[in-house]
């Protein structure tokens, strides 16, 4: 856990903490998940909100959808067009396609 916290706090890589975790114990391990959950979800081990969740709603997405929570993967494209305070920018055309692809997915289509 050292070496992701040294990637994440100082170099702010979460990337290479992502590469790490699975070189070292695979897809689905624990540091894995809490990686996941703490830096990308904002969610500390005991479930509730402490830190912030990113902001970039396509590293949020890919985030649940590793945790194989397809459809919150799906819903968390929606929250950022929301809560979105600029209305002075049009909405990210990318994300309606990213969403639109992923709603068609057959693995969020079986859960269903």
């Amino acid at each position: 856990w050292d070496a992701v916290e040294v990637c994440t706090n100082r170099i702010r890589d979460i990337q290479l903490a992502l590469v790490i975790t699975r070189l070292f114990e695979g897809d689905g391990g624990p540091i894995y998940e809490r990686l996941l959950k703490e830096n990308v979800l904002g969610i500390t081990p005991r479930g509730s909100m402490q830190h912030e969740p990113s902001p970039d709603p396509f590293l949020r997405s890919m985030g649940l959808w590793l945790l194989q929570d397809y459809s919150g993967s799906l819903e968390t494209l929606l929250v950022g067009l929301k809560h979105s305070s600029d209305q002075s920018q049009p909405p990210n055309t990318a994300i309606f396609n990213f969403y639109f692809y992923l709603r068609s997915h057959p693995l969020l289509i079986r859960r269903k």
